[in-house]
């Protein structure tokens, strides 16, 4: 009976031990498991701190570029001003000088019909 009793014990004790140490192994995978939690969300931040900042390059990047073109497009309408009028005065400068080839021409025509 003695017996018995003991190997009862040892079984109890065994079956403790087991419930322990399956209980410790619970404890050491939720353990791990919010440390695996923590690590992926310090790393969920971390991206979106690193994405975030490549969007703000970006952005400043456009309205740089934004700007320059703004630049160039003055400079391109201020350059076509600039010829159209040069054009104007040269059609002008023409003109002028048709004028006075005209002038002279009836001035020859009048010479020679007078003679």
């Amino acid at each position: 009976m003695d017996e018995l009793k003991r190997e009862q014990r040892e079984t109890a004790y065994w079956q403790v031990d087991s419930t322990w140490h399956n209980v410790k192994q619970l404890q050491l995978a939720i353990k791990l498991g919010l440390v695996l939690c923590i690590g992926l969300f310090g790393l969920v931040i971390r991206l979106d701190y690193v994405i975030n900042n490549q969007n703000n390059k970006i952005k400043s990047m456009l309205i740089a570029y934004d700007k320059k073109k703004e630049e160039a497009t003055k400079y391109a309408i201020a350059y076509s001003e600039r010829k159209n009028a040069e054009i104007a005065d040269l059609k002008a400068q023409v003109k002028f000088l048709n004028m006075q080839l005209a002038k002279k021409t009836i001035e020859e025509s009048e010479k020679l019909t007078n003679e």
